[in-house]
């Protein structure tokens, strides 16, 4: 009973060891399990965050392709279109769901009418054929640039698009696919063309009339000059300093003050740059020069740039003297044949005098050979003599200064200048039997040389005292 009752006690122990490393086992087990459980649900819970966030993102990639203002389309490896936005749909006429998914250079036909490769293709092979039908293509890396002229654009009425085409990589950089962004640069194009064809016609009229054109950057003091402007100044490119010296340097010293004095007031704004100043060119020659400038003002107001042309005037300048030393030798002449007409018509003021005194002389004469002249007879006689000498003497005066040139320019009324041209005439008008009678407003001026319109005046007189003598006109009258 003993020995059964010790080896039972020794198999219940045994037994609740084995059921105690059980129970340890499972306790086990669950807690391995539990732990797992937890860590594969927050595993779970993070990679549904991060497919989450992935998908927001992406969601809001497309959101942002989708209303870009430029249009935009992407293809896969495959060439199949995956992308394609809401500026292109406008662009070129065809939706979304018309084209996404579709290849085989599906995306080309709304652009140039056919199927055919585009810049995007060249992200995935060189193609000289493809990059020569964009002129002026760049690329940076994978990345193209070029414009391109899509003649089926806009139900075929064709425009002018810039394109830019990058690839599309995955997570660990290899190409995928190819994104295009295009916009219409029709209208910048037409401007620019209209730019390009205005400036060749400023350029044919610059060149056709001669004109040095420069432009002054004043800040910087830089300053640009065309072939013209060097050929003017008598200077190379190699010797132009490219600053406003240049300028001053070539400027007479006799003008110098008074054209800087000019430039500086155009830029104070002033009044605008418009003179006319002589230049010395290196080889000792003198050109008469006409300039014209604009300003050009900064956001702040200040000139920031002064852009001009300079016109040779020399040839201009002489003409003009000559043509003074002409006009002063005409009139010079005039002078003198109104000089001969004028001495004709002294000759006739004087007649009279003359002839008076010549009777005064001979009744002086019988008068002391009668023995009846006596002192107040003589004196009588003499004082006569000498109011006609008086009166003689101012006739001379008055053409003196009839032919003295007037230097100034003044007022003077009509009122007093003609009866004193009309008097130079009136001893000859009287010889013809020509009555002249004249209307005039007494409070009439004129501002001007006086002396200049008494001798048009008096030469429209005498041109018409002639032509009425000629004529034999009855009873002629002015």
């Amino acid at each position: 009973v003993i020995v059964v009752a010790l080896a039972k006690e020794e198999y219940l122990a045994d037994w609740r060891k084995e059921v105690m490393t059980q129970l340890g086992l499972v306790a086990l087990f669950t807690l391995v399990t539990l732990l797992s459980s937890r860590m594969l649900l927050r595993r779970w819970k993070r990679e549904k965050e991060i497919e989450t966030k992935l998908w927001d993102n992406q969601q809001q990639l497309a959101d942002i392709i989708e209303f870009l203002p430029d249009a935009t389309f992407a293809i896969d490896k495959d060439k199949r279109v995956i992308i394609w936005n809401r500026s292109i749909e406008e662009m070129t006429g065809v939706s979304a769901a018309e084209m996404i998914g579709k290849s085989d250079y599906a995306y080309t036909i709304p652009f140039y009418g056919e199927a055919r490769p585009q810049l995007m293709d060249l992200v995935f092979m060189d193609n000289d054929e493809i990059a020569a039908k964009y002129p002026n293509i760049t690329h940076k890396g994978n990345t193209f640039m070029g414009e391109v002229y899509c003649n089926s654009l806009y139900n075929n009425k064709g425009a002018w698009v810039f394109a830019k085409a990058s690839p599309l990589y995955d997570h660990s950089g290899k190409i995928i696919g190819a994104i295009e962004v295009i916009r219409d640069i029709t209208e910048s194009k037409q401007a620019l063309e209209k730019v390009e064809t205005l400036s060749q016609r400023l350029h044919l009229a610059v060149s056709s009339a001669n004109l040095g054109v420069w432009d002054w950057a004043i800040d910087d003091n830089q300053m640009v000059w065309n072939d013209r402007m060097f050929e003017l100044y008598g200077i190379t490119s190699e010797t132009f300093s490219g600053t406003v010296d240049a300028w001053l340097n070539g400027l007479h010293p006799d003008d110098k003050e008074e054209a800087v004095a000019a430039s500086q007031a155009a830029l104070n704004g002033e009044k605008k740059f418009g003179t006319v100043f002589r230049i010395c060119r290196p080889d000792g020659t003198v050109k008469h020069i006409k300039a014209d400038a604009l300003v050009i003002k900064k956001e702040d107001g200040t000139s920031g740039r002064m852009i001009g042309i300079n016109a040779d005037i020399t040839e201009i300048k002489y003409a003009e003297e000559e043509r003074a030393r002409l006009e002063y030798q005409l009139l010079l002449q005039s002078r003198l044949a109104a000089m001969g007409e004028m001495i004709s018509n002294i000759a006739h003021q004087w007649r009279q005098p003359l002839n008076t005194i010549g009777l005064i002389v001979q009744y002086l004469q019988i008068s002391f050979a009668s023995g009846e002249l006596n002192q107040a007879i003589f004196d009588t006689n003499i004082n006569s003599i000498k109011q006609i000498v008086w009166h003689m003497s101012n006739t001379i005066d008055d053409f003196r200064n009839f032919f003295r040139q007037d230097k100034e320019k003044r007022v003077f009324l009509i009122a007093k200048a003609v009866p004193q041209a009309v008097g130079l005439l009136s001893a000859a008008l009287k010889d013809g039997h020509i009555e002249i009678e004249l209307q005039l407003e007494k409070n009439i001026e004129i501002f001007g040389f006086m002396n200049e319109y008494m001798q048009a005046l008096l030469n429209i007189i005498a041109n018409a005292k002639d032509v009425l003598l000629e004529r034999e006109i009855k009873e002629p009258r002015i």
